[in-house]
């Protein structure tokens, strides 16, 4: 079974995240094969409505690669704050980043930030939620620290795109005991009903791809890198290899859903002048 609790697991993502190699494979991985000649990177930023002088916070940023190409656009910024809880993520942004005055970084777990309330025009959380344990607890805080009529844009998946893949296929291979996928603290079913606990508006955007995979051992490494398959041994590469060989079609493709979208989420909007 994939076990989706390895996704809040904090010893398992400690290991995962010591440094950024395992997020480069997936971010490799979608950037080889997707079908979107839009990047879900360009994706995300092109949703977020930026204002000149704003102050932009990311929680859960990793190496800070989101913004890392965009330096007219943060240059506009009055600050773009960057948190994240691995201290090797951290580091990397740092170095990423140091001569940047208007950016700061700072080792923060997402349920212990000491902002001041109404302290952000603009909250970023990208593919990250699904990693708390206490989700609504995060999203409190979350809203705490957004200013009145600030916007709060969190990106996660569903459980029909590429995990739904891998499970169906892992359990075919007998490397899972389960057709079934577990719980997911924050997804595309469950992400709107959380954030309306909490946000007076809330919507949906979907990112329409797919990917057309050629080479199934990308998607072996893919698979090693997630958090919810750590505990697959290394042993069973040439088998997954094996098996995504002969699920190829004609063409010599893999063709793989994806899922994944942003919610949109404002805090008190008739407020906003």
């Amino acid at each position: 079974m994939m076990k989706t609790s390895h996704m809040r697991d904090q010893e398992v993502l400690s290991r995962q995240y010591k440094d950024s190699s395992n997020l480069d494979i997936r971010k490799n991985f979608h950037k080889k094969y997707s079908t979107n000649p839009t990047s879900f990177t360009d994706w995300i930023l092109s949703k977020i409505k930026f204002i000149n002088g704003c102050r932009v916070l990311e929680v859960g940023c990793g190496t800070g690669s989101l913004w890392q190409n965009y330096p007219q656009l943060t240059d506009t910024f009055a600050e773009l704050v960057l948190t994240d809880i691995s201290k090797g993520m951290i580091d990397i942004a740092k170095e990423t980043y140091v001569a940047r005055k208007n950016i700061q970084i700072q080792a923060m777990d997402v349920l212990d930030m000491p902002f001041e309330d109404h302290s952000f025009d603009i909250i970023v959380a990208n593919s990250m939620l699904y990693h708390v344990n206490d989700v609504d607890s995060a999203l409190e805080i979350i809203h705490r620290i957004l200013r009145d009529g600030g916007v709060f844009y969190a990106t996660t998946f569903g459980k029909d795109g590429q995990i739904s893949y891998i499970n169906h296929a892992m359990f075919e291979m007998g490397l899972s005991d389960s057709k079934e996928i577990g719980e997911i603290s924050f997804s595309l079913e469950n992400g709107f009903d959380l954030l309306r606990k909490h946000f007076s508006v809330v919507k949906e955007e979907t990112y329409d791809a797919h990917l057309e995979v050629s080479e199934p051992l990308d998607l072996v490494e893919y698979i090693f890198s997630m958090s919810s398959m750590s505990h697959v041994a290394r042993s069973n590469r040439d088998k997954m290899n094996a098996y995504f060989e002969s699920k190829k079609d004609s063409q010599g493709i893999l063709n793989i859903p994806v899922m994944s979208g942003m919610f949109i989420s404002t805090k008190d909007c008739s407020l906003r002048s």
